[in-house]
């Protein structure tokens, strides 16, 4: 099941941060605020996020989680480079509130 990537009408009744959840579990739930950057013929996945791509997650989200979130087509996702905090990442790697991830094709030209 894909969750759409947050809009205006998702985001916290009491933060007013974007959240990839309903309005009611983000105030329900413990949420961090990542950052998402990505390039090439990705940057279409990250372009609904608020400008600096800003995303709130449920604490204890991975870098997995967030490329199913955004809808990352699966055989793509084993064609990516990760990245968290200048660090390569896998997506397994669990993210903290204030993480840069940044992802990009393996495989792109240029």
């Amino acid at each position: 099941m894909s969750v759409a990537v947050p809009d205006a009408a998702r985001q916290s009744r009491t933060t007013g941060r974007p959240c990839a959840f309903t309005p009611e579990l983000c105030d329900a739930r413990k949420t961090m605020t990542i950052t998402v950057l990505t390039y090439n013929e990705l940057k279409p996945l990250t372009d609904g996020l608020p400008e600096g791509g800003r995303l709130a997650l449920a604490d204890g989200e991975t870098v997995g989680g967030v490329l199913q979130r955004l809808a990352v087509p699966p055989h793509k996702r084993t064609e990516l480079v990760l990245f968290v905090n200048g660090r390569m990442a896998h997506p397994e790697t669990r993210l903290v509130d204030g993480d840069t991830l940044v992802f990009f094709s393996a495989i792109a030209g240029g």
